[in-house]
């Protein structure tokens, strides 16, 4: 899958390296998550924007990264998070 290039309210800055709670719809159900936002920009000004969540592993000194992609769709929906204690943004995506 190539780089999913979008328009975004937020600009880098505001999203890169950032916490966000987020739900998405995932084979077989829901994913209900805390992780934080990756964000790239081509020369156009346009942002690649990716969820990673991070799993531990039996090993302490392993763990596994999870890379979400996000669609226009989802950069869309990111919002303020209402209750900053908790994360810096929010992202719903079901029922999408």
């Amino acid at each position: 899958m190539g780089t999913i290039w979008t328009k975004s309210k937020f600009t880098k800055a505001d999203l890169d390296r950032k916490t966000v709670e987020f739900q998405i719809p995932i084979r077989g159900g829901i994913l209900k998550k805390l992780a934080e936002f990756r964000v790239r920009q081509n020369s156009d000004g346009e942002l690649a924007v990716d969820i990673v969540t991070n799993v531990q592993e039996k090993n302490p000194a392993e763990h596994l990264q999870n890379l979400y992609h996000l669609p226009l769709s989802g950069v869309e929906r990111v919002t303020k998070h209402p209750d900053p204690s908790i994360a810096d943004f929010r992202l719903v995506m079901t029922g999408v």
